[in-house]
């Protein structure tokens, strides 16, 4: 349900990812507000990569915006033209050098829909194989591997504090639980 209308928007900036947005709105109610979006160029894939022992395979690396090193679920850039799928499946082998053979859509996650588009499709891979890193240059991660039960841990202790790597762990969590 959308209750307002827009009267102007300006593009503050306009980068290679996103674009930052200030607009100004009239709701139905003939009140007034000011709007901050951030729009992304690009959706993005989240991978939970279940290996043959039942392990997440995880990524450890720094992230600029928090300034931390942070655990997280494989994941990034749906390319111009590539399906979420094919991205997903790119993204494994490229930052765990794994190879699906088994691909499932499980949802897609909004992380900040207050003031971003940002939209992240989650896929299950399975059936992995062995292939190789194909990271960037400017891409230093490390390969980590937890069950279920020891990343729900590592939520509770602060150890995992990615939103779209707890909300995996846990839709991994209960698919697991429901086929059992």
């Amino acid at each position: 349900m959308k209750n307002f209308t827009l009267l102007e928007s300006n593009t503050v900036f306009d980068g290679k990812l996103m674009e930052v947005h200030r607009d100004k709105i009239r709701f139905d109610n003939g009140k007034e507000a000011i709007r901050e979006c951030i729009l992304k160029k690009h959706g993005a894939s989240a991978i939970a990569a279940i290996d043959e022992n039942g392990k997440m395979l995880f990524v450890e690396q720094y992230r600029y915006g928090t300034d931390l090193t942070m655990l997280e679920v494989p994941a990034g850039l749906v390319d111009p033209g590539e399906s979420p799928e094919v991205c997903a499946v790119r993204e494994l082998e490229e930052e765990t050098g794994m190879k699906a053979g088994k691909t499932t859509f499980l949802f897609d996650y909004y992380a900040t829909p207050g003031y971003c588009s940002e939209k992240i499709s989650m896929y299950l891979c399975e059936d992995l194989k062995p292939t190789h890193q194909h990271l960037d240059p400017d891409e230093y991660i490390e390969i980590k591997r937890y069950t279920v039960d020891e990343a729900i841990q590592m939520i509770e202790d602060g150890t995992i504090t990615d939103g779209k790597t707890i909300a995996m762990i846990f839709a991994v969590k209960c698919r697991f639980k429901m086929e059992k």
